[in-house]
């Protein structure tokens, strides 16, 4: 079957002469899972949580984020998943008031697919209202290659 178009991996493979794919457009799949739960006397705005730390060449794909009710005062207490230079370069601020759960580095806009130029930290920041002790949050990150 002939296809209008193909992805720049496809068409690097069909190339003559071929031209080789990064590992990290196709390999394994990797994931690295992250836990905590907040300690006695909350955790106020503007702290940062290291999640998970990636690898200079690795490709992120996406990750998850789940958590407990952590609002402390009523108020819409929020997170924010950057990479420790840009708070939201991973995902806006979105609320972790009641329990839930999101994607995030799902689209463009997120970075989804960024190939790390760098060794990498996935960083959570306590945004709007302070995070309530005993709450947990937990999640994973999908890589490729590395």
């Amino acid at each position: 079957m002939a296809f209008d178009y193909q992805s720049d991996q496809l068409t690097n493979a069909d190339a003559v002469p071929r031209v080789m794919n990064k590992a990290n457009t196709d390999g394994k799949v990797h994931c690295s899972y992250f836990s905590y739960t907040i300690p006695a006397g909350n955790l106020t705005v503007g702290k940062t949580l290291e999640l998970v730390r990636l690898r200079k060449g690795e490709r992120i794909l996406e990750g998850h984020f789940c958590n407990t009710a952590l609002s402390t005062a009523g108020g819409t207490a929020g997170v924010k998943i950057g990479d420790g230079v840009t708070a939201t370069k991973f995902k806006a601020e979105t609320s972790v008031d009641g329990a839930g759960s999101f994607k995030f580095a799902t689209t463009p806009a997120e970075n989804q697919g960024l190939e790390l130029e760098n060794d990498t930290s996935i960083v959570a920041t306590v945004a709007t209202e302070a995070w309530a002790a005993a709450g947990t949050i937990s999640g994973y990150v999908f890589i490729v290659g590395g």
